[in-house]
């Protein structure tokens, strides 16, 4: 009975959002009727969308875990979180969740990450034109845990893909070697300084003997 409990929360917070606007949010039922194209570019206007609303309310912490959400990839999935959080809630269509429209899976999406969009939250239905004409038929479900299975899939063939870097060779290649610089000359000896003569005046001779003035 909690898991119904918190079901009808979530709903009923979805549904509060939306009430004053809901008939300018994309159906749905439309949205799945939209080329692929017009899809992604759909996603991308509600993502910019949440991002302003945000900071029209000076809430620019959320407004940067939005756009944190929509450009880190989750861990081992070639899938960003914040898609990874959309695709449970918009393509996985659980029925009872009772979705109505493409904006509140988007605010269910940002709930499960922690990030709450305020009511000023804008609808892209009204700006949005689309560039293809409608399918006949809508997209079916998708099986959120089989295209889990696939996106981790396609993050570990990336990573095979990627090849591994060289060893980085410090070696300089035999053409393109310096010439060998000419061996340096031998030093040259040492000059020796020869020592001054002893002046004929000094009374003290070669011998260290007091020597008596000339002519006695």
């Amino acid at each position: 009975m909690m898991v119904g409990r918190c079901k009808l929360v979530i709903g009923l917070t979805a549904a509060f959002l939306f009430a004053a606007t809901a008939i300018e949010a994309l159906d749905i039922h439309t949205y799945f009727r939209m080329a692929g194209k017009d899809q992604d570019r759909y996603v991308g206007e509600m993502v910019v969308a949440a991002e302003n609303s945000l900071q029209l309310i000076g809430r620019f912490d959320l407004s940067q875990q939005v756009s944190h959400a929509f450009n880190t990839d989750a861990p081992d999935l070639e899938i960003t979180v914040g898609m990874l959080a959309l695709v449970r809630y918009l393509d996985a269509r659980d029925p009872r969740m009772n979705i109505q429209t493409a904006e509140e899976s988007m605010v269910l999406a940002m709930k499960s990450l922690g990030i709450t969009l305020s009511a000023e939250f804008m609808n892209t239905a009204p700006e949005f034109h689309r560039e293809f004409p409608l399918k006949d038929k809508e997209d079916e479900p998708v099986d959120f845990n089989a295209l889990l299975a696939a996106y981790r899939q396609d993050a570990a063939d990336r990573k095979k893909a990627v090849p591994a870097r060289p060893p980085v060779s410090l070696a300089i290649p035999e053409g393109r070697r310096p010439p060998t610089p000419p061996p340096a000359p031998p030093p040259k000896p040492a000059e020796t300084k020869k020592s001054d003569p002893v002046p004929d005046d000094d009374p003290i001779g070669a011998g260290g003997f007091i020597l008596p003035p000339p002519g006695q």
